[in-house]
């Protein structure tokens, strides 16, 4: 693997913890051709988990959202989206919300200080009014104008004024900061080095990443990719990490121990051992707002990527949950010691076969202490209704 790049992160010695929510909420059977392409056959359509992350800052005592995954009465989106959404044939199941899975184990949702939208689609959007009305919604440039105050009033908005009514907004100007990181414009939110917020746009008007330090003295780095890609194979194979002559664990059977050999799908690659599987769809019709400068957002993401634990996309957030592990309360011992940061974020090619079985953990809140809160119950095919 050639030698990651010098990310410009500035060096420090605080941290924060991330911890992963779970509502049970997925979704399956959107086509694929409207998020990525070229169309692979026996892959047209993607489904998969929609998450939150709590961020705790242990020195100051101060906690954000991370997204808040869809809200639970979905069945209530603007009706605009609604209608938009049953056409495509896909489906939903949303057992219950961030707020719920808070409370059932504890968390002082008073301290949390502000919901950070990645982007303002209805996968990530949630329901800001189950929250206390002193959370503040934290969202990338241009938002406000785009969609606010929500629907009926913008009728672009796949989120209700009423969800957000009473939340103060607070738009992030990315002009203001000097730093970058991985080539992507940075803030660092407590100012300590510990949480770094990246202007990543192309998806969606406004996207936003997360990059959270959570060791010290080795760092190691947690990335909340939002949307800036739907599939780990938009970024994987790449310079700083090619196909390997064989896959481990191997992605047709994850509990085998014979490797899978990479030569079989270099016919699937766009170009070489170092080129992905698929980039962002550039049809009319596509999810994405302005697809060249997504490009350029996944280069940069490429980057972090041989230093941090991606969690991004609903292909490699299974990828993660098939571990059937939590974070502990210091991130990098599980992920180093038994290579949970390759196996969990990074599992090769992630292109499913047709009946590949993933886990999923309703109602989970996957503390950052590694307790298992439920035992996992429930089990959805890999690739939606349609593949």
């Amino acid at each position: 693997m050639t030698a990651p790049l010098d990310l410009n992160i500035p060096p420090s010695t605080s941290i924060v913890n991330i911890s992963i929510i779970d509502t049970g909420a997925t979704f399956k059977g959107l086509p694929a051709s409207a998020l990525v392409e070229p169309n692979i056959p026996g892959h047209e359509w993607l489904g998969g988990p929609c998450l939150a992350f709590l961020i705790q800052h242990p020195t100051k005592d101060r906690s954000l959202l991370f997204d808040l995954a869809m809200k639970k009465d979905w069945e209530n989106w603007p009706k605009k989206f609604l209608e938009f959404f049953l056409g495509t044939g896909a489906t939903t199941v949303v057992p219950t919300d961030v707020r719920t899975v808070l409370n059932k184990h504890g968390v002082d949702t008073m301290k949390i200080e502000g919901v950070i939208w990645s982007h303002t689609h209805f996968d990530h959007v949630g329901d800001v009014s189950t929250l206390e009305k002193g959370t503040k919604i934290i969202v990338g440039p241009g938002t406000k104008k785009a969609v606010f105050p929500g629907y009926p009033t913008n009728p672009a908005a796949q989120f209700n004024e009423s969800d957000v009514a009473g939340h103060e907004v607070d738009e992030l100007n990315f002009e203001n900061s000097s730093l970058k990181i991985g080539g992507l414009a940075a803030i660092d939110y407590f100012g300590d080095g510990s949480l770094y917020l990246l202007d990543a746009p192309g998806h969606c008007v406004g996207h936003m990443c997360a990059l959270a330090r959570v060791t010290s003295n080795p760092d190691s780095f947690i990335l909340m990719g939002g949307d800036a890609v739907h599939h780990g194979g938009e970024l994987r194979p790449h310079h700083w990490h090619p196909l390997p002559d064989s896959i481990l664990p191997n992605p047709f059977n994850v509990t085998s121990p014979a490797p899978c050999p990479g030569d079989i799908f270099h016919k699937l690659l766009l170009g070489g051992k170092d080129a992905p599987f698929y980039e962002p769809s550039r049809k009319s019709w596509s999810y994405h707002t302005d697809v060249p400068t997504m490009l350029e957002t996944i280069k940069s993401s490429k980057k972090l990527m041989p230093m941090t634990m991606s969690l991004s996309s609903p292909h490699m957030m299974r990828g993660f949950k098939r571990q059937s592990i939590s974070f502990p309360r210091q991130q990098t011992l599980l992920w180093r010691k038994v290579g949970f940061r390759r196996r969990g974020g990074r599992g090769w090619p992630t292109l499913p076969k047709q009946l590949v079985k993933t886990i999923i953990f309703p109602g989970r809140f996957s503390e950052t202490s590694g307790r298992l809160l439920r035992k996992r119950n429930r089990v959805l095919e890999n690739g939606g209704h349609g593949g």
